[in-house]
């Protein structure tokens, strides 16, 4: 499952510009309930500029699901930007 949080803009024609997690309009609250009571759905961050976004679209979604009590051990990053 690619991970979006789209901006709403107000055009004539539909355009979701992707945000960071945490930047855009999407509730991970909601969004990691949800998901959670799934089975062996792949959580994947993408299209993210810096390597740096990675981390902390990582680290806001995994605060998000601690706060919630919801297991976030599944996103994995790269080596190199590892927290």
């Amino acid at each position: 499952m690619a991970v979006l949080s789209p901006a709403i803009l107000p055009k004539l024609t539909v355009h979701l510009e992707e945000r960071r997690p945490g930047l855009g309009s999407v509730d991970y609250v909601v969004f990691l309930q949800e998901t959670s009571k799934l089975k062996d759905i792949p959580f994947m961050l993408e299209h993210l500029e810096k390597q740096e976004d990675y981390k902390l679209a990582a680290d806001y979604v995994r605060e998000v699901g601690e706060k919630e009590g919801i297991a976030t051990w599944f996103i994995q990053l790269p080596k190199l930007i590892r927290s």
